[in-house]
Order: structure tokens, then sequence, then C-alpha cells
């Protein structure tokens, strides 16, 4: 009991000095002890998500992008009617490799044994997986 004692008196006068209780080279203030240990709760990644899509809807493009009316007009057999998603916009600088790279993605999709339900939870999975942002 008295080496518990002897030990409380001993910290109580390293803190008052200034210096820190595990032993680090520089005096540490006793605020910042006090601050090390309250719980923090972590940052909600979603909100994080969309504050930084917002952002990037401000920043300029570092990739060239056709106008929706140009796109439609080298690549008239996507998107018939609606607007090209971004990556659209992007790929229509080589209309036919883009042509061909949605062949290839309708082709996975259709291609196989699994529902379409099941696939579209296997492609979120996968792309969750390899930090996709899309």
């Amino acid at each position: 009991m008295k080496a518990r004692s002897l030990e409380a008196v001993a910290l109580a006068g390293v803190l008052s000095l200034g210096g820190c209780a595990n032993r680090c080279r520089c005096p540490c203030p006793v605020e910042v002890v006090a601050e090390a240990a309250v719980p923090v709760s972590p940052p909600d990644p979603r909100a994080e998500i969309e504050a930084g899509l917002e952002k990037s809807k401000k920043d300029t493009s570092f990739l060239p992008m056709l106008p929706q009316a140009r796109a439609h007009s080298v690549m008239p057999s996507q998107f018939k009617g609606r607007p090209m998603p971004t990556l659209m916009l992007v790929g229509a600088l080589q209309p036919k490799t883009m042509e061909s790279l949605m062949a290839f993605a309708k082709a996975m999709r259709t291609e196989g044994a699994l529902d379409s339900k099941l696939l579209n939870d296997v492609f979120w999975v996968v792309s969750h997986v390899n930090e996709c942002l899309y």
C-alpha cells in the first residue's frame, strides 16, 4: 500500500512540474495529457465522401470531355434520349474504343447464370473492395 501512495505522490509531482508520466524527453503540459484521454468519435465517412465529391465538382477537369451533343453525335447508339455519364463524355474522344468497352460490359452483365440482382451486388462488393469511386 505504501508503494502505491509513493507512486501517486511521485506522479503528482512530475505532472505539477510540467513533465509527463510516460517519460518522454520533452515536458508535456498537463492539459495535453488530460485531453489525450478523452475519446474522440471517428468522422462520418459518408459526410467526408460527400464533401470531397462536392469539392471535386468545382475543380477543373484534368481530362478533356466532349459536350453532350457532340458525344451523342460520335456514339449515337449509346444512352439514346438521355444525358451521358461523365465517363462516356471522356470516352467519346475515342468512340470506337468506348463503344467496344460498353459492349464488353454488357456481355459481362448478361453472360452466365447469375441473376441481375446478385450480379449487381457482386459488382458493388468488388468495386468497394477495390476502392473504386463509383
